[in-house]
């Protein structure tokens, strides 16, 4: 059997950024509850949460009538992301957690490296395998040298217009809410700067297992989108009565690496690669292998079966055979769980483990002033926020402090320090 030996602060650092392997078929939002859940039942924020339940206790009844509903139950720890990834995407999605949330408006400027595979020869209405066929288009002619040349064409500084199924807020409403409805643009979806540091084709084969999405879109929706696309000068879209009813097709795929600015969407970047190849494309996988300092496979980046042992990822692409796959995918289209039913769970795990006489994940007691065994995850995630608080600190300015000591990045101009080297001591751990 394995043993990891990992080294921990005696006072552990549990404010900053880290980051997930996020898998598919799962929201930022719905992973941040996750996260969330297991915190809360962690020793390593007992002292924060006891700390935020005086704070609650201390409020004015008027200051308790406020807070919204989803905030009335028990104490949370605070906790954000710094960019969403679409429910279908995998990979790198940063986590703030306690004062480090402060810190998440920093990623949201930074650089980060995709790798996206799309297929030619069909588009859909989202830009993506979840959507429904807007339309269909020969893709025979399309060669590896057309593709190589049509991406110098979305290499640096673009103009990118994004998606109407995306949570860009327009007159108080988000994008996809007027797709949905079928409600018509108050004005054109306007095209944004953008950068493109690094853009290259990594495959361009046909044999592969992605199937065209089976559902062509809806006459409510019909004209919404269309006059999105006429805005934006795409108006090769055939009419659902013209549409070829998409099958299994032998359309190549191409797999494209990335390094992008903040604010890019992939899936608008092969939608119009697939215009500019005189055919069709929409998203079937994207991973994101980076976001500023944090990387798949580095150690400020958790798995997420570091979180959920007995996690599973499902299969990709999910099999017509396969009824769960199929109903996560189909899941998707409807994630936007409301936060009341969620604490409501949360509640309901309480209890029951309550009722069992069992203690939830992670709960213990502090004996001796030092916190019992932890489990792998609280391990990796205390590892992860020193490295975030090592790469982040800034020397003491000078007329400053004892040498040795540092600012920590989340107490600015309060004058307070932490020194450079805390006191550690070794913890081992089977894994």
């Amino acid at each position: 059997m394995l043993r990891a030996t990992l080294r921990m602060a005696a006072e552990p650092i549990i404010d900053g950024l880290f980051a997930i392997n996020k898998p598919p078929y799962l929201s930022s939002a719905q992973a941040l509850r996750e996260i969330q859940y297991a915190t809360r039942r962690s020793p390593l924020f007992k002292a924060q949460l006891a700390a935020e339940a005086n704070r609650r206790n201390a409020e004015s009844g008027h200051q308790k009538k406020r807070r919204s509903s989803a905030r009335r139950g028990k104490p949370r720890v605070k906790i954000g992301h710094g960019g969403t990834l679409d429910p279908i995407a995998t990979g790198v999605l940063v986590i703030g957690i306690g004062k480090g949330t402060k810190m998440l408006p920093t990623m949201l400027e930074g650089s980060k490296e995709y790798e996206a595979t799309a297929i030619l020869g069909c588009a859909t209405d989202t830009y993506d395998r979840l959507g429904k066929v807007t339309k269909t288009a020969p893709w025979q002619h399309v060669t590896t040298e057309m593709v190589e040349k049509a991406l110098e064409n979305f290499r640096g500084d673009i103009m990118q217009v994004p998606p109407i199924y995306s949570a860009l807020n327009m007159n108080g409403k988000r994008l996809y809410e007027y797709a949905r409805s079928g409600e018509p643009l108050p004005m054109e979806i306007k095209a944004r700067p953008m950068k493109v540091h690094k853009l290259e084709l990594v495959n361009f084969t046909t044999e592969h297992e992605w199937k065209y999405p089976k559902e062509i879109w809806s006459d409510e929706v019909k004209a919404v989108v269309v006059e999105a696309e006429n805005h934006n000068h795409h108006r090769h879209h055939r009419t659902s009565s013209q549409l070829r009813q998409p099958g299994s097709p032998a359309a190549p795929i191409i797999t494209l690496r990335m390094t992008v600015s903040s604010g890019f969407y992939v899936r608008s970047l092969i939608h119009d690669l697939g215009a500019a190849l005189h055919s069709a494309a929409h998203m079937v996988s994207l991973n994101r292998t980076r976001q500023s300092q944090f990387a798949l496979g580095q150690e400020n980046t958790l798995e997420w079966t570091d979180f959920k042992p007995k996690y599973v990822w499902p299969k990709i692409p999910a099999p017509e055979d396969d009824p769960e796959a199929l109903e996560a995918e189909n899941a998707v289209r409807e994630n936007e769980k409301e936060e009341e039913k969620d604490e409501e769970k949360d509640e309901e795990k309480d209890k029951d483990a309550e009722d069992e006489g069992q203690k939830g994940e992670g709960e213990g007691e502090v004996e001796g002033g030092k916190l019992r065994e932890l489990k792998l995850w609280e391990l990796k995630l205390v590892r992860a926020l020193e490295l975030y608080a090592a790469e982040n600190s800034e020397p003491v300015p000078k007329g400053g402090n004892k040498k040795g000591m540092r600012w920590n990045p989340f107490n600015k101009g309060k004058g307070k320090k932490s020194r450079d080297e805390p006191e550690e001591r070794e913890k081992e751990v089977e894994v």
